[in-house]
């Protein structure tokens, strides 16, 4: 006992230096990971206090895994407080939620058809979020500028080859 009190002490001590050398550098990239459920709820609902929102994913992922997240966010997307972009994979689930979230400041492109994937990847501000459902619920946060402004434009290329949401087609 008399030596963990030693320890805690010289820990408690050193503990505000160590601290100090970790917040010298404003600009080094933070990283969050986060698991199950709860975690993913988490993800999104940080992604959800965001004035604007690029995405790309599947609806159909995000439908089959975690549903209750796109009555949240169909309630923001109709808001029309924010902006979004969504970069949707090209499935009857994603083409069914484009016509019922359709609205000014809401875009919604697809992928062609061949590319699908089940994940959920937006970028907000400096941060990017990327959502595996399977096999088991995870995710990430990355806050850096630097990535965010390259993964951006990757986003924006992406954008700029897909198809746009045409109401009837």
């Amino acid at each position: 006992i008399a030596l963990l009190a030693e320890k805690d002490r010289a820990l408690r001590t050193i503990l505000p230096y160590l601290e100090a050398i970790n917040q010298r550098n404003p600009e080094k990239p933070r990283v969050r990971f986060f698991e199950g459920r709860e975690g993913i709820n988490s993800i999104y609902q940080e992604i959800f206090m965001a004035k604007e929102m690029r995405f790309f994913g599947s609806i159909k992922a995000i439908k089959t895994h975690i549903p209750e997240i796109l009555s949240q966010f169909d309630h923001l997307a109709n808001s029309g407080k924010i902006r979004i972009y969504d970069l949707l994979t090209d499935t009857p689930e994603d083409r069914l939620h484009a016509a019922q979230t359709e609205r000014p400041g809401y875009a919604i492109r697809f992928f062609p058809k061949d590319l699908t994937f089940s994940i959920d990847a937006t970028m907000f501000g400096n941060k990017l979020a990327m959502i595996a459902f399977t096999p088991n619920f995870h995710g990430f946060i990355i806050e850096s500028d630097d990535i965010v402004q390259a993964f951006r434009a990757f986003w924006e290329l992406a954008w700029r080859g897909a198809t746009p949401y045409q109401k009837g087609a």
